[in-house]
């Protein structure tokens, strides 16, 4: 075929094209174009646009792409392919798809589509596209194969946080976005609907989001079938539903909530008539549902309330708000409420909603609470609320306010350290430990509080927990302890004060059980305080005695009057025990007994030297009496020993006149005998003091004993003390010694033991306050003891009595032990028995002992012994006087006579020197001026005047002061003629 026949063929081809084909010389003008180009121009014929240049089918625009875009690109690569914008003939503008192909010559081959309609379509897809991105709906295309892949989705998917990308891969099915307790639900109503003819559907269900989130969706599922009716693809629009759905959930929960609620909840229209109300509403007012709806709300107010109705609807409208009123219910009752109000859309029509609540149970509260503030604020207590995680101060009453002198907003800028600095952190969480466990409701402990000032006081704080806005918050109440303290000081002070008197103090209540007992009450029974608690009068250790003290309580209640009375009772240790005891009624102050207060003293140690001192001047009364007769009996056997004497001495031996005298002088012996047992037992009869050895004594005495007591008696001695010399007169100290054996002997006439015993001991003070004529100091101690009979108890107190005897007539005087109390006693001691009956008795005695020893005894010369000078006698018994004087005249003396003290100072003074004395015996007791007064008074006359005392009593330690006045001895009356010549002659050798 030649080239010519090729080109008609290719060119009729060219021509029937559907795309518009060109043909472009060098110069870029049209060699060839067909009718579907032209066409797409706006040229009816081909040939309009043979010859002309191309840039007249663009604008400026469109050339300036071409000459910058696409002709750079056809240089270079020889062909070009894209969109561009042509002008047809007309002006239009249309969008096209060119193709040029650059030929060797510099020509070109054009090839131009219109495409209007695609990118119209492309539009109106873009536009649905972007209608779909901003909508709620996903548009999906699902294979029908298992879990549903994706085939296609809508860019909006990502507001569900997928990327389409992520669906259409596969890494991502549809079934694994729906929610998994609707899968197998939908996969099944699915299966179900592809099996039949159906070509649409609608499901409701969930879908979960990316990220774990789960919405709800509508899906209008069309499916694509095949000719065969089987399923090609499904497509389906989720719309998301979940608002709606929540709404309906939440109005549906609304209605559940309005008719369970307690609260009033009415719908009211602007014109105050009630669209709804719920059932609390009807209860509430009284009235039925319907006649609730054919109310307005000024039905429902009190009529003082209602001018206020349109202001607050006005406010419910623009806004919520809350106020409170009154209402009113159908019996005309009258209730406070709470309103909260608002306006929304019902049913189309604007309403407000008001919920309303009865604040009648509030109000009582918040008075109850108001009132209880009041009382927090006027409590005496300072009441703190302190933050539990900071410890800060959150609130505070007034009384805290005023003790501390801080404000409350001070305080709220406080730590509970600043109220109380002990008052730390890990105190607090100590104190408040088992409170916190729960086995505890509050916590106590003590604290000291600082006011603003610096001062402190003490507080006992009551620690508590409270929740409150969800936190822990601790309560703490302060109560000032300065006056407990103070009064529990002051308690404790008098306690201890009535701990340390030794009288017993007992506290009994109404049942007489003892509250309160201090130490004396201890000491004074024997048994600790604790141990009598709670008890009875009667179940006391002493409890029979105390039946006195019971009625003597209950004679104080009925009279009202203090009541005393002395108890007899024993110890706890079986020691008998003399009381006396006060009751007094404690009563309240309107007059109503509260307890009885008991003051218990022990009077034992009174009461045993009440009696020492009754039965010591019952014995110094007897003594005073015994010492009269005795000193008179004495002046009587002085005149008729003498006289006696001086006839023995001028009779013949042996005649019967110097027998007569010899008898009466034995006689008048006897006598003397007797009278210085009276005279021991008014302790007036110790004639000397000097040195004796006890033990010395007691051997003689043993000896003597040994001879004359029945061998049955066997004597025994411990003689354990050191120091055994005693000031006094051996004599007399034997004679005791004696007594007190021959007593012990007739008290064991079977047979028994008598027995001797010394030691050293030293008398204290509480043995001196029971026994007053001792003083503190060492003694010694002298026991006779034997195992006889005993003595009786009634017959203990008359031991020492004079002429006092249990023996039979004719056996025994009555004066051995009061002969031996008198004597012990004017040695400076003490004498006691001790006895029981058919358990024999122990004679004590306790007297000084000195540390000089015994001198040894010697015989004494029993010959009158002559003299010469002159001698004055002086004593106002004319008997003793005139024997004296005769006594001495016969001795060879001189001899003057004066009657008393005073005659002789006077005689004395009136006598020349050469007639004066050269001794003068005086009396030592005589009316007006005594025997020493006398020596004085002389001696202011005459100071080397020599005297010798003369007495009938003993010296009653009247010895020093004799000593002081010059007395150079003195003779003991009665006297015999020989013991008056010794004194006399030793006195007249006396050295001035």
């Amino acid at each position: 075929m030649s080239a010519g026949e090729t080109w008609a063929l290719y060119r009729q081809a060219l021509d029937a094209s559907m795309d518009g084909m060109a043909l472009l010389d060098s110069a870029g003008r049209y060699v060839y174009a067909n009718a579907a180009h032209a066409a797409a121009y706006g040229f009816a014929r081909a040939e309009d646009l043979i010859g002309q240049s191309w840039r007249i089918l663009y604008d400026d625009e469109g050339l300036h792409f071409i000459d910058e875009q696409v002709f750079p690109i056809l240089r270079s690569q020889g062909r070009w392919q894209g969109r561009a914008v042509g002008r047809r003939r007309d002006g239009s503008l249309f969008p096209q798809e060119l193709s040029l192909v650059f030929l060797p010559d510099g020509g070109i081959v054009c090839v131009v589509r219109d495409i209007s309609d695609r990118v119209k379509a492309e539009e109106l897809a873009r536009m649905s596209e972007r209608i779909i991105e901003r909508s709620s709906s996903v548009v999906f295309r699902c294979a029908p194969t298992p879990r549903w892949p994706v085939l296609y989705v809508s860019a909006n998917v990502t507001a569900w946080g997928y990327r389409p990308e992520d669906l259409l891969s596969g890494n991502i099915s549809f079934a694994d976005i729906v929610h998994p307790e609707d899968i197998q639900r939908i996969l099944g109503e699915s299966a179900q609907y592809y099996a039949t003819t159906l070509i649409r559907w609608n499901e409701h269900y969930r879908i979960v989001t990316a990220d774990g989130a789960f919405r709800y969706v509508d899906d209008e599922t069309i499916v694509t079938r095949n000719p065969d009716g089987s399923v090609q693809y499904a497509e389906g629009v989720l719309h998301d539903v979940t608002e709606r759905v929540l709404a309906e959930q939440a109005q549906r929960l609304y209605l559940l909530l309005s008719e369970n609620t307690h609260d009033i909840i009415l719908f009211i229209a602007p014109n105050g008539s009630i669209r709804e109300a719920n059932t609390a509403a009807c209860t509430a007012y009284g009235y039925a549902h319907d006649e609730l709806l054919r109310l307005n709300i000024q039905d429902l107010r009190v009529p003082e309330a209602r001018a206020a109705i349109p202001a607050l609807f006005a406010q419910a409208i623009n806004g919520s708000i809350v106020f409170e009123t009154t209402h009113m219910r159908k019996d005309g009752s009258a209730f406070p409420v709470e309103v909260s109000s608002h306006g929304t859309d019902y049913n189309g029509e604007q309403v407000i909603i008001s919920l309303i609540r009865d604040v009648t149970e509030r109000r009582a509260r918040e008075a109850e609470i108001a009132q209880l503030g009041r009382a927090v604020d006027e409590s005496s207590d300072e009441i703190y609320v302190v933050d539990g995680d900071t410890l800060s101060c959150v609130q505070a009453n007034l009384r805290a306010q005023q003790n501390l002198g801080y404000s409350l907003d001070e305080l709220r800028q406080m730590k509970s350290v600043d109220v109380a600095p002990e008052m730390t952190a890990e105190r607090l969480a100590e104190a408040l430990e088992l409170v916190r466990a729960g086995i505890r409701s509050t916590a106590m402990l003590r604290t000291t509080a600082r006011r603003r000032d610096g001062t402190t006081y003490p507080v006992e704080a009551r620690l508590s927990l409270a929740e409150t806005g969800g936190k822990t918050a601790i309560v703490v109440i302060f109560t000032d302890i300065s006056e407990r303290l103070a009064a529990e000081a002051e308690h404790t002070l008098i306690l201890t004060a009535m701990d340390q008197v030794s009288e017993g103090i007992v506290i009994l209540d109404e049942d007489e059980r003892l509250q309160y007992a201090n130490q004396g009450l201890e000491h004074i029974l024997g048994v600790p305080a604790a141990s009598i608690m709670g008890k009875t009068l009667a179940e006391l250790p002493a409890g029979p005695g105390f039946e006195e003290l019971h009625r003597g309580a209950a004679a104080a209640v009925l009279s009202g009057q203090a009541w005393t009375g002395t108890l007899t009772m024993t110890r706890s240790d079986g020691m008998p025990l003399t009381l006396r005891a006060s009751v007094r009624s404690i009563r309240q102050p309107e007059g109503q007994t509260r307890a009885y207060c008991v003051v218990i003293h022990d009077a034992t140690e009174e009461v045993h030297r009440e009696e020492e001192l009754r039965q010591s001047q019952k014995m110094e009364a007897i003594g005073l009496l015994a010492g009269g007769i005795a000193h008179d009996f004495n002046n009587l056997l002085t005149a008729i020993m003498g006289y006696a004497d001086l006839l023995t001495y001028s009779l013949p031996p042996g005649s019967p006149e110097a027998v007569g005298a010899a008898t009466i002088s034995q006689a008048a012996v006897k006598a003397a005998d007797l009278t210085r047992r009276l005279l021991g037992f008014a302790r007036k009869g110790k004639i000397e003091d000097v040195p004796v050895d006890l033990h010395s004594i007691i051997h003689d005495v043993r000896s003597l004993l040994e001879r004359t007591i029945p061998r049955s008696i066997v004597i025994t001695e411990e003689l354990d003390a050191g120091q055994s010399s005693v000031l006094g007169d051996s004599t007399q100290l034997q004679q005791v010694l004696l007594n007190l054996a021959i007593n012990a002997r007739d008290a064991m006439p079977e047979g028994g033991t008598l027995s001797f015993k010394t030691r050293n001991v030293h008398l204290d003070a509480l043995f001196c306050r029971l026994h007053p004529e001792t003083r503190e100091g060492w003694y010694l101690q002298t026991d006779v003891e034997d195992t006889g009979c005993g003595i009786t108890a009634e017959n203990m107190p008359h031991m020492f009595e004079p002429f006092f005897t249990t023996k039979g007539v004719g056996k025994g005087t009555g004066m051995g032990l009061a002969m031996v109390y008198g004597i012990v006693r004017n040695h400076g001691g003490t004498i006691h028995v001790y006895s029981e009956e058919a358990r024999g008795s122990v004679f004590r005695m306790y007297l000084p002992f000195t540390e000089t020893a015994a001198a040894p005894s010697s015989d004494s010369q029993q010959q009158p012994v002559s003299g010469h000078g002159r001698i004055l006698v002086v004593d106002d018994e004319d008997v003793v006087l005139k024997v004296s004087a005769d006594i001495l005249r016969q001795l060879g003396y001189n001899v003057d006579e004066c009657i008393s003290g005073d005659a002789a100072v006077s005689w004395y003074a009136t006598q020349p020197q050469e007639r004066r004395p050269d001794l003068i015996v005086i009396d030592l007791n005589m009316p007006g001026m005594d025997g020493i007064q006398t020596l004085k008074a002389l001696k202011t006359v005459d100071s080397g005047i020599r005297a010798l005392l003369s007495t009938g009593f003993g010296l009653d330690g009247r010895l020093p002061e004799a000593t002081a006045a010059g007395f150079a001895g003195w003779v003991q009356k009665p006297f015999h003629p020989y013991e008056l010549s010794v004194a006399v002659a030793q006195a007249l050798k006396t050295q001035h």
